[in-house]
């Protein structure tokens, strides 16, 4: 499918207004009068399939960017707004009106709200309901999640991989020094772009710093495979999101997730089981790794908060010193 940009936008709202969308695949102009929105389309010229738009308080969304059990995702054009793209979140299929997730997106916007403008995360721009359907727009980046980009056109080299580090790093700096932490730094929420490198996004179980260290109030957990395990336990910091930081970046770089789901079962819910079994295996799994970035990586991925680097900036000291030496 064709990348959409924003250049692409007055003449795509030219085409909405006449009920019709460009084929993503071959250009052909079609038709969605009659047909539900939301669904997709086959173009019967490629058999490229097309989203049918659906527009939401002038908001048009146009492309899936990330469907799942938890949100839809969309890139999406505004009436007002015509050379501009937005990300527009709104409940999975079948849950529009859902209290629990109305509730969710509320305190997303409103962390969003409480977090300055970053050019490395997807700041919000509105909040909104439209006949029952409850959204949130974001700042658009373009590209795809790095878990979508892992399964379409595989692994970051290691340059790639150190400069989404670099930028994840800048991001989560500027969230921790609005006294917050994402807490959910995983692949499905890191976007990556061809020109303009990777922005974090879904601050949804975000929490302010004080709270998060000490584990007050019933917050959701993030996924197990990336978090660090004080987020089960308490007291989490600036650490914990470095951990998930490396946890993420060794998916980037082998396509596969750091513990196998055997040595995650034995290991869950304990900062201090570090068992012999994981730790034996350690630098076996670094095997295909460059040692000197793998290093850097064993280290963010402690279990023990104080075994990992304790400040963000010593993260990107190191991997700006490794850069620096290459290049």
């Amino acid at each position: 499918m064709n990348s959409l940009t924003p250049h692409d936008v007055p003449v795509l709202l030219k085409l909405i207004a006449d009920n019709s969308v460009p084929c993503g695949g071959c250009g052909k102009r079609l038709t969605f009068a009659g047909l539900d929105s939301l669904t997709m389309s086959s173009c019967p010229t490629c058999n490229e399939k097309n989203l049918v738009p659906r527009r939401l308080d002038g908001f048009w969304l146009v492309r899936p960017l990330q469907i799942s059990e938890m949100a839809r995702v969309y890139a999406a054009a505004h009436e007002d707004v015509p050379h501009r793209l937005f990300t527009v979140k709104i409940a999975p299929e079948g849950k529009s009106g859902d209290r629990d997730f109305r509730n969710r997106l509320n305190y997303e916007a409103g962390i969003l709200r409480a977090i300055e403008p970053h050019d490395r995360v997807l700041n919000g721009m509105a909040f909104g309901e439209d006949a029952g359907e409850h959204y949130l727009a974001t700042q658009f980046a373009g590209g795809e999640s790095l878990e979508a980009r892992i399964k379409t056109r595989g692994v970051l080299n290691e340059t790639e991989a150190m400069v989404m580090v670099l930028n994840l790093l800048a991001a989560v700096n500027h969230v921790v020094q609005s006294g917050f932490l994402h807490r959910d730094i995983r692949p499905e929420n890191v976007f990556l772009t061809t020109e303009n490198g990777a922005f974090l996004y879904n601050f949804c179980i975000s929490a302010a710093l004080d709270k998060a260290a000490a584990h007050e109030g019933d917050f959701p957990k993030g996924s197990p495979l990336f978090v660090a395990p004080e987020q089960y336990v308490g007291g989490e910091s600036p650490g914990s999101e470095i951990y998930s930081i490396g946890m993420v970046l060794y998916y980037a770089l082998t396509g596969d997730n750091y513990y196998t789901p055997k040595e995650l079962k034995r290991i869950l819910g304990s900062v201090s089981a570090e068992s012999t079994l994981v730790l034996s295996r350690a630098h076996d799994k670094m095997k295909k790794i460059n040692h000197e970035i793998g290093n850097i990586l064993l280290r963010m991925v402690k279990r023990l908060p104080e075994h990992r680097y304790q400040f963000l900036f010593e993260v990107e000291r190191d991997l700006y010193g490794l850069v620096n030496k290459r290049f």
